[in-house]
């Protein structure tokens, strides 16, 4: 919601006519300007590193700030909700509004980059070093990247294998990289 006065009555009809009729399941709404207050023309950005944050992390960030529902909106409550709590979310088609100061309004729809098998990946695999090596700047670096290898098995593909052994690629010289922990 662009949380303006005269804005979110015409945004939340507008989602409402598009996306509710006859929806059973609710059409949860996040918004970024409780988050972090006006931001201007980097606010269409911040929207859209919002979703790929909401499709990695599978799940919607909660709107901080948020009490109360103003009264012309809330006969659209539900079958939208506005996400208060940390939403479980299985990425999909998402939605970006942006209103711009001047009068401009977009409208942008994302869907996520599923990647689908294919026999060049065996070609990736080949590449792969066998040993890759963890490093970091504290321990609790290192701790960190270990503990997201070990807690989402099905996100270490040999893509991220891939891209994760030149990031952590130094010598043990304690100076190398500023890296010393391993």
């Amino acid at each position: 919601m662009c949380d303006k006065q005269a804005g979110d009555p015409q945004e939340v009809k507008a989602i409402y006519n598009a996306y509710c009729e006859g929806r059973t399941e609710p059409l949860p709404l996040g918004a970024l300007k409780s988050n972090m207050g006006h931001s201007e023309a980097g606010s269409g950005v911040a929207a859209v590193i919002k979703v790929m944050i909401a499709y990695e992390n599978e799940c919607i960030p909660p709107n901080i700030n948020f009490n109360t529902l103003k009264g012309e909106l809330e006969k659209y409550f539900p079958p939208l909700l506005a996400v208060t709590e940390k939403y479980p979310y299985t990425p999909g088609l998402a939605g970006v509004n942006n209103f711009g100061i001047g009068g401009s309004n977009t409208h942008a729809l994302f869907e996520p980059n599923y990647k689908l098998e294919t026999n060049d990946r065996l070609r990736i695999a080949e590449k792969i070093p066998r040993i890759v090596n963890i490093c970091g700047r504290t321990e609790d670096a290192v701790k960190y990247v270990m503990d997201f290898i070990q807690n989402n098995p099905k996100r270490v593909t040999n893509d991220f294998l891939a891209l994760l052994a030149p990031v952590m690629k130094t010598t043990p010289d304690i100076n190398s990289a500023g890296k010393p922990y391993r």
